[in-house]
């Protein structure tokens, strides 16, 4: 996508800003926007969400609604265990794609093998980032400290990021 091409803020961005002069529309370039969804993505992945996902099932806007805004909490489980992991992967592509509507096509895979810590568990999401009116597709790197209950996210690549 082309680096000069300009997007309208997030409704959020433009009620946080403190620099804009009033009656100027607010833009940003795509790598502005990517970090802004990294930025985002991290506060989505760091609230817990007080309602488990799986219990609203047959309610369709509730499952979007801030009832479940956030992810589980992954204290107590086994990192290292493939199954967790997967588990841990469905539970995050479900809170994103929930409520991050910029990203879509949202696939969470585990960086398994040589630097990981038993820690710590690094992982990559991969999805569309919807730039209205085309889309791009971006992964984003990031990391479960469970010590501290906290994920570390950071805008990594775009590009081909889905077919790795």
């Amino acid at each position: 996508m082309s680096s000069n091409v300009r997007i309208r803020r997030s409704v959020l961005d433009r009620l946080l800003a403190v620099d804009a002069p009033a009656g100027v529309v607010m833009t940003q370039s795509v790598a502005q926007m990517r970090d802004a969804v990294a930025r985002d993505l991290e506060a989505l992945l760091n609230a817990r969400a007080p309602m488990d996902f799986d219990a609203m099932h047959g309610f369709s806007c509730a499952r979007r609604s801030v009832l479940t805004f956030g992810v589980r909490d992954f204290v107590g489980r086994v990192l290292t265990n493939s199954e967790e992991q997967r588990y841990i992967g469905r539970s995050l592509a479900t809170a994103i794609e929930a409520h991050e509507p910029r990203l879509t096509q949202v696939q969470v895979s585990f960086d398994g093998g040589e630097g990981q810590s038993i820690n710590s568990l690094a992982f990559t999401i991969r999805a569309m980032l919807m730039v209205h009116p085309t889309r791009e597709a971006v992964s984003f790197d990031a990391v479960l400290q469970p010590s501290v209950a906290r994920f570390c996210v950071t805008q990594a690549r775009f590009g081909n990021a889905l077919a790795a």
